[in-house]
């Protein structure tokens, strides 16, 4: 129950609904699918930030100290937060696709994995800021982190290029790269998300 109640449905729910607005109002009037591009994308952004939400937890210094520990609470949240946001997210993609022409032009499960990525970085982010403390609020700052650091790829044209391409030859390899990303991000996150006081204690115990 504590789990289902740190899931982010409010936020999520306002994502979706001002995504959705995004997406299908220029959806109506697209020539083709692959227009939505851009547009997708910002969705997703805005998605993986609100899903950073889920780590926020105000119990987060009783919690810690139980038999489940961090890292199971963490992995916990995480995995409620994942299908609610990829259902969210796939629910307005989707209908924007249909709305549009040509919707075989905008490849969905590309773009899937561009949203796990994003998510799977948030939560890391979240959890190097929140390292060794049990802050409470570092979702926010987190979330923004996140912002800054697509902002700064999309500043760079050899990291655009390897990251945010259309559809076409290099697809493939790109959504390689974001598979990578999202592999290593998530990895890290449950790394970072251990115990502390364990690693102090086995640090000792060497």
């Amino acid at each position: 129950m504590h789990t289902w109640r740190r899931v982010p449905r409010g936020l999520v729910t306002g994502a979706w609904l001002v995504c959705g607005a995004m997406l299908l109002v220029p959806a109506a009037t697209a020539e083709s699918a692959i227009d939505l591009l851009p547009f997708v994308r910002l969705a997703s952004v805005t998605f993986a930030g609100v899903s950073v939400f889920a780590l926020d937890d105000p119990a987060a210094p009783v919690t810690v100290s139980t038999e489940a520990g961090r890292l199971r609470l963490r992995a916990a949240v995480v995995a409620a937060t994942l299908p609610a946001v990829a259902a969210a997210w796939l629910s307005i993609v989707l209908g924007a696709r249909l709305i549009a022409g040509s919707p075989d032009e905008l490849p969905i499960a590309g773009l899937l994995v561009e949203l796990l990525a994003l998510m799977a970085a948030g939560w890391y982010i979240a959890a190097l800021m929140n390292r060794e403390a049990c802050d409470t609020d570092v979702a926010a700052c987190a979330a923004g982190a996140l912002v800054i650091l697509v902002a700064m790829t999309l500043s760079v044209p050899r990291l655009v290029h390897a990251l945010w391409v259309g559809p076409g030859t290099e697809w493939n390899r790109s959504h390689g790269r974001w598979s990578a990303i999202a592999c290593l991000a998530f990895g890290g996150f449950l790394w970072l998300s251990r115990d502390p006081a364990g690693r102090a204690v086995r640090h000792r115990v060497r």
